[in-house]
């Protein structure tokens, strides 16, 4: 996510977040729940998967720093495909 916002841009847009401190393997995003909350990464790495998949097709993806996680909630307005979970501590906005 590298949006090319002023700082003016940037302040208004803060305004807007809340930090959240994550502990590592805590769980931020569950499979099947409806949320339409959208989480950017600030620090840290988080795991993408499917729990109970077949054996190789469980891990979509690892997200750090910068990275945007729920935004298919929020714009398909349906329920989340996959789990997100710390694997370090991290801080999500």
């Amino acid at each position: 996510f590298r949006p090319r916002l002023d700082p003016g841009q940037w302040r208004t847009f803060l305004q807007y977040l809340t930090r959240h401190e994550v502990r590592a393997g805590e769980l931020l995003l569950r499979q099947g729940e409806v949320d339409r909350t959208v989480y950017f990464v600030g620090q840290g790495m988080l795991q993408v998967y499917v729990p109970g998949a077949a054996p190789g097709a469980s891990k979509i993806g690892i997200l750090r720093a910068g990275a945007m996680v729920g935004e298919p909630g929020l714009f398909a307005d349906g329920a989340r495909t996959a789990n997100v979970e710390a694997m370090t501590p991290s801080v999500i906005w």
